[in-house]
């Protein structure tokens, strides 16, 4: 049994989600900044 996360798609079908690093740190932070609930325990 896989522990990995998926991503369902509207016609069902399943996306299993893989980790990877970030191609820059800005990237990294322009994800957090659009995105802040990424980050465990932020609450808005």
């Amino acid at each position: 049994m896989s522990t990995g996360i998926f991503l369902l798609q509207k016609d069902k079908s399943l996306i299993e989600m893989n980790q990877e690093e970030y191609v820059t740190e800005e990237v990294f932070q322009d994800l957090l900044e659009k995105y802040p609930n990424l980050l465990a325990g932020v609450k808005l």
